[in-house]
Order: structure tokens, then sequence, then C-alpha cells
């Protein structure tokens, strides 16, 4: 399909370390999209490296405060319990760490 084509070509360059606002330049696409596919592929099992996004040790700071916040745990509420030191992108990624490692 041509999502799958698109996914394969973004995780090429991820895993060449080509950034993502880079990618994005390149497909003509934005690095919110090019992000979206890539977590997607991520949380699907895709072997896509978590260092190209967030440093793991970053991502497991980030899931292991889950722990402190009230259920359900939303992006803004983790977002708020480090005054805004990740972004939005750097947080969905820690969860998608968190869910795969759990």
């Amino acid at each position: 399909t041509p999502e799958q084509a698109s996914l394969s070509i973004h995780k090429n360059l991820v895993t060449r370390a080509v950034g993502v606002e880079d990618i994005a330049q390149q497909r003509g696409l934005t690095p919110g999209t090019i992000f979206s596919h890539l977590l997607q592929a991520y949380e699907k099992g895709e072997d896509i490296p978590l260092e190209a996004f967030i440093p793991e040790e970053t991502a497991r700071t980030i899931a292991d405060a889950t722990r402190y916040l009230p259920t359900p745990t939303t992006l803004r509420s983790i977002f708020d319990y480090f005054d805004g030191q990740y972004s939005y992108e750097q947080i969905r990624m820690a969860l998608a760490y968190k869910n795969r490692h759990a």
C-alpha cells in the first residue's frame, strides 16, 4: 500500500540517522506527520531506533513519572509535571517505550 511504502522510506531514512525535519523536507510533509508515522510503526513493533527521537534514559524518566500522576494519565499532565521540559513528541515516544517494555 502507499502508506506502507511511505513508512518504509521514513524508516530507512531514520535508520540512516536523517532527522525528522530533514525527512519531512525531503518528502514534502510536516515533521509531525513523519513523527506520527514512525511512532505508529514503533507501537506496532517495528524496529524503529528509539534513540533517533529520545535518549533511552529520558524515555525511562518520563515513563517512570506516570506512576506519580493520576490515571488516566494524559500527555498534558506529563508535560506539566516536567514543566514543559519535554516535547509532546518525546512524551508520546516515552509512553510507547513504556508500553513496549512493560
